[in-house]
């Protein structure tokens, strides 16, 4: 839903919904800061090294497909590639995680960010998730919000055996309130 204020602001706000594939912004403010929510389903493969007997840090790449939410359901709106590290305690369940991303918005330009999480394996790892800049229609973007990470990383650092096992796992990324500014 837009909310109302001059015409070039909201006109604005219409392109940049445009270029991420959405059909609506939830906030287009006067400083032309837009808030959208998105979520990507990914797939991974990494190796999960356990790190003596307690915890097990995998490396991984993250791929998916990116959708953000709209008035008339979720709408496609590029990919997703993330090198992400996640450290699960095979003794409680803790577990933290942190990665890089690339988006890739429909039509080839880029959106980068970095991101940070802590959390419980199989129930979910919320953090940061900050924008760090763009490619054409995204230089020079800025911003960032909450982010939900979900893997099966658990399960599978559960049955480590004392070697480094090569896994591919599942999963979801969730951005809630995903706030962002171009210049």
């Amino acid at each position: 839903m837009i909310q109302p204020s001059a015409s070039r602001f909201v006109a604005a706000a219409l392109a940049v919904a445009v270029c991420l594939g959405a059909a609506s912004v939830v906030d287009a403010a006067e400083d032309n800061t837009n808030t959208i929510e998105a979520f990507a389903s990914w797939q991974g493969k990494g190796t999960l090294v356990p790190m003596g007997p307690n915890p097990a840090v995998m490396v991984a790449t993250l791929n998916g497909v990116v959708y953000i939410q709209t008035e008339q359901g979720p709408l496609r709106s590029g990919t997703i590639i993330c090198p992400a590290t996640a450290k699960v305690s095979l003794e409680d369940g803790k577990q933290t995680g942190n990665g890089r991303c690339a988006w890739t918005a429909n039509g080839g330009d880029q959106v980068f960010a970095e991101w940070s999480c802590e959390g419980r394996h199989m129930i979910g790892c919320k953090g940061d998730y900050t924008l760090t800049g763009g490619t054409g229609r995204f230089e020079g973007v800025t911003g960032g919000g909450p982010i939900v990470f979900r893997s099966e990383i658990g399960t599978v650092a559960a049955d480590a055996s004392g070697q480094a096992i090569e896994r591919a796992t599942t999963g979801i990324l969730y951005w809630p309130e995903l706030k962002y500014t171009l210049p």
